[in-house]
């Protein structure tokens, strides 16, 4: 969400605060960037505090970038012009400065309008960033500014070359402010995505390393800076975008100050070859380092939406194997588990039947005349009996018991810690309550279902599931054999009585 969509209540708080900011940075850069021999700073950071302004705060940001530019302009142009024309020249510089911010803060949206995205998240945006944000409007309004100043008689050199020298050093100077400080809207608008926790050991070695170097070029071996290099590219790589604007901005200010002062590798006899020098360090390391973060930043992006796309697969993934599994294990017209699952949770609790030295029974059921059904009403009307026994099933059994589709209509339950006493008991309640099932045809007409059951129990003898299988099996044969919609346990079965398929 753009920060100008916020509530004018929301945004107003911001306001103090940043018109204290501006006033700050304003007379950072007269008392400690301000060239000698002119009036004009090598770093002017209230223009790029007045754009941060423009973009947090909307339309009341040109009240707070007007007020903060004559809170500065009037005591510092009072000083050469007088108080009364310093009124005057105050009022149209602040208007002028608030112009700028306006420009800046207009083509920073014009793109966020037109991509339908935040600003200044990716290095393709640096260009604009660079052109339409910084430069377009410095060199808008340096113009108007230079004619001011030189109307006003607040120009060192009144000169045709002078003038033009005053220019160019005014566009390099708000350009250098805008450049340095805007990026810090940036971090502010993103404060969320940052993740930073202080820790002292971590984040104070870059300031210690900076300062070092610093302090050795400017005191000691001026080529030392040359070193100040990998240390801002390092911290960029560490701290991302936050880490480079608060080191870029420290760096520039310290190294500005010590040029004004006549310290540092910059320092040249003519004082504007020094504001050359200077700005040639500033831009070319902030423009790199600036490329640096965003490309970092489009790296982290591109990882975390990478590892969101593998989650979503991976979960997509183990969902369709949960699925296959499901579809090789369940029977897909009534649920149940099919012929081989049933078999596998069998064999478990027959193993844990034997270890544990308790009793197991299983049932083998047929629904009786379900050919004919099917023959007479159509399959559809078998596959609603198939789905109602199903159903009987869950709501009959126990949850330790474990049902399954044999195939066709035929159906088996096995029956961990149950006698062969308690088997019986428990299918002829299942034969009752299937009995008890009817399923609805046309016209109020309904089918009435009924089973044959055949039961068998588990014996030390046994080889394999098949043994206890056939048993059962041989038992529904003498159900349907004796009449259908019964109950036949192994015990009833003649001794000398040998397995035979039944249909």
């Amino acid at each position: 969400m753009f920060t100008f969509n916020l509530p004018l209540r929301s945004r107003l708080r911001y306001f103090l605060p940043l018109l204290i900011i501006q006033v700050l940075s304003g007379w950072l850069s007269v008392g400690a960037g301000a060239l000698p021999g002119d009036n004009v700073s090598a770093i002017w950071l209230p223009s790029g505090v007045g754009v941060v302004a423009m973009l947090v705060l909307g339309r009341p940001g040109l009240v707070c970038v007007w007020l903060a530019s004559l809170l500065v302009c009037i005591p510092v142009t009072a000083q050469i012009t007088g108080l009364s024309m310093a009124w005057r020249m105050g009022l149209a510089a602040a208007a002028l400065d608030a112009l700028q911010a306006w420009l800046a803060m207009r083509a920073w949206r014009i793109h966020e309008t037109r991509h339908h995205a935040n600003f200044l998240r990716q290095p393709q945006d640096l260009i604009w960033f660079w052109f339409w944000v910084c430069t377009v409007p410095a060199v808008t309004t340096a113009p108007f500014m230079t004619l001011l100043q030189w109307s006003c008689h607040a120009l060192p050199d009144a000169s045709i070359s002078g003038v033009a020298r005053h220019f160019v050093m005014l566009v390099l100077s708000n350009l250098a402010g805008i450049l340095l400080a805007t990026p810090a809207y940036v971090v502010w608008r993103d404060r969320g995505r940052w993740e930073l926790r202080f820790n002292a050991l971590r984040h104070l070695w870059p300031a210690v390393l900076i300062l070092l170097i610093l302090g050795s070029a400017l005191f000691i071996y001026p080529p030392v800076l040359i070193l100040l290099l990998p240390v801002l590219l390092a911290t960029t790589v560490r701290f991302r975008l936050p880490g480079m604007v608060v080191a870029m901005l420290g760096t520039a200010v310290f190294i500005s100050a010590a040029t004004v002062f006549h310290l540092g590798p910059f320092v040249r006899g003519n004082p504007a070859m020094s504001f050359v020098n200077l700005q040639l360090f500033m831009f070319s390391t902030t423009i790199m380092l600036q490329y640096l973060a965003l490309a970092q930043e489009l790296i982290k992006r591109h990882r975390v939406q990478l590892e969101s796309e593998v989650a979503a697969r991976t979960e997509a993934l183990a969902q369709a194997n949960e699925r296959l599994k499901e579809l090789a294990t369940t029977d897909e017209l009534t649920g149940a588990p099919n012929r081989r699952e049933w078999q596998r949770r069998c064999a478990q609790a027959v193993l844990m039947a034997r270890r544990q030295d308790t009793p197991l029974s299983i049932l083998l059921l047929d629904l009786d005349h379900f050919k004919m059904v099917n023959d007479t009403h159509g399959h559809l009307v078998g596959d609603l009996m198939l789905r109602a026994v199903a159903h009987t099933f869950r709501e009959t059994l126990r949850a330790s018991d474990s049902f399954g589709r044999w195939g066709g209509e035929e159906f088996v339950v096995v029956l961990p810690d149950t006698s062969l006493d308690d088997a019986e008991q428990v299918a002829e309640k299942l034969r009752m309550a299937i009995a008890a099932t009817h399923v609805p045809l046309d016209g109020g007409l309904y089918v009435r279902i009924t089973a044959s059951m055949g039961v068998a129990r588990l014996r030390p003898s046994d080889a394999d599931l098949d043994d206890l299988l056939t048993r059962a099996d041989h038992a529904l044969y003498h159900a349907k054999e004796y009449g259908r919609n019964r109950v036949v346990l192994e015990t009833e079965l003649p001794a000398n009585d040998l397995p035979v398929k039944h249909g």
